[in-house]
């Protein structure tokens, strides 16, 4: 079973993917999203110690990631 915390990891990139998709290029993008997830893990979870810093954390932000681009693909495909 995935854990609670990862599903909220994935959601999230692939929300901040969508939505600044519509604004910026699609990898541009995806960019800014895992940078965000990244900076999350180093700085809140890794020097801060307010979270438990994961590898798996960082999948689910790069499956995320994938997942919002692939409806952002679809989006303009359609559109």
């Amino acid at each position: 079973m995935i854990a609670q915390d990862k599903i909220k990891h994935f959601i999230g990139s692939a929300g901040m993917t969508v939505v600044f998709g519509i604004f910026v290029n699609i990898f541009v993008a995806a960019g800014i999203a895992l940078a965000i997830g990244i900076a999350k893990e180093l700085v809140h979870d890794y020097l801060l110690k307010k979270g438990n810093c994961e590898w798996g954390d960082m999948y689910a932000n790069t499956a995320g990631v994938i997942a919002g681009m692939i409806i952002l693909f679809i989006m303009t495909s359609v559109l």
